[in-house]
């Protein structure tokens, strides 16, 4: 590829990233001013000044947005079942959660706290069938039950200001999806 070439690309990519990071932005400022089950595609796109198939270039719709949003969070606490690393990336996300607590109360309670659940179990979902073959009870059912529990605990945690540290909440996020998941392979799953 040419130097102009290479320079046109990095110019698309900045105005790419710019792009969605002022839908992030407008979407973040809107859950806060109105809450999520207020606002449309319409307030998303006038607030960050773009159009809305622009909007559509990038998302599918104000779901798809909540879920790149989330998805380091969500991909973290599916990761929980399986890596001896999760704390680590854990205390980031408690971390981030408890910085960033406006946000993550407006999307982890109502409406968008569903979404959550359901995408943090469809990532639980998808590392418990990649490890074992189903049995008697569905893989989607053990992972929306870990996911409800780890949303659940990060819930009770920022409401219950200092009640426990950070460290401790990003263990107890780990021990919780490895228990539940061990529990619900013994007794109803066969093995791998």
């Amino acid at each position: 590829m040419s130097d102009s070439g290479r320079e046109a690309q990095n110019v698309r990519d900045r105005r790419f990233q710019r792009t969605r990071g002022g839908l992030l932005d407008a979407f973040r400022d809107l859950i806060f001013s109105r809450g999520y089950d207020a606002i449309t595609v319409g307030d998303i796109v006038e607030r960050a000044n773009v159009g809305r198939s622009t909007f559509y270039e990038h998302y599918e719709n104000k779901d798809d947005l909540l879920r790149q949003s989330m998805a380091p969070i969500v991909a973290a606490l599916a990761f929980a079942l399986q890596s001896d690393s999760a704390t680590d990336n854990l205390r980031w996300v408690v971390a981030h959660v408890r910085e960033n607590r406006r946000f993550s109360t407006s999307v982890m309670t109502g409406e968008p706290r569903r979404l959550i659940v359901q995408f943090v179990a469809d990532g639980i979902e998808e590392r418990l069938s990649a490890r074992h073959r189903a049995g008697t009870l569905p893989f989607a059912l053990v992972a929306k039950t870990i996911a409800e529990a780890q949303i659940g605990l990060l819930i009770a945690w920022l409401a219950e200001d200092g009640y426990a540290a950070g460290e401790r909440v990003a263990e107890a996020l780990v021990a919780e999806a490895l228990v539940a998941s061990s529990r619900a392979i013994e007794a109803a799953m066969l093995p791998p």
